[in-house]
């Protein structure tokens, strides 16, 4: 089934998510929360373009990722486990293993079976709070190490 693209940066402007999580259309910031909201919660993957992209119903509109396309924006430790909040509105569990500190010194994690997800700063500074060294973190109970990410 062809769907119709209905917005393309090449076409009519520039759409883009930059690296510290903020949506800006050719150039300036997206003020407004409830569209910052709607972009976030359209992102998916497609696979034969191999890109993040925005899906709305059977249309589809593209956008610049400078770094992820998903972002953690808070987190709790329930004792057992870590919820996050992602960008889009949704939870899910921490995989504790996936965490990974990048070239920036930016806290990463794996969300959504196998995207990554760049900590946003609030919950960055709040997960420095649970550290016992530079590479180390106290979580749920447990001692995890922070691996290097490799690019």
């Amino acid at each position: 089934m062809d769907e119709e693209l209905l917005y393309t940066a090449a076409l009519a402007g520039s759409l883009k998510l930059s690296a510290h999580g903020e949506w800006l259309h050719e150039g300036r910031p997206i003020g407004h929360p409830r569209i910052r909201e709607y972009l976030f919660r359209h992102i998916e993957w497609h696979e034969p373009s191999r890109q993040y992209r925005l899906r709305f119903g059977k249309g589809a509109a593209t956008f610049t990722c400078e770094d992820t396309a998903f972002f953690v924006a808070d987190f709790r430790d329930d004792g057992s486990r870590i919820i996050l909040t992602l960008s889009d509105g949704s939870e899910e569990t921490l995989v504790i293993d996936s965490l990974t500190i990048g070239a920036a010194e930016q806290i990463y994690c794996t969300v959504k079976n196998g995207h990554r997800a760049r900590f946003l700063r609030g919950a960055h500074q709040s997960l420095l709070t649970h550290a016992v060294s530079d590479t180390e973190l106290q979580l749920s109970g447990r001692t995890v190490r922070i691996r290097r990410a490799s690019k």
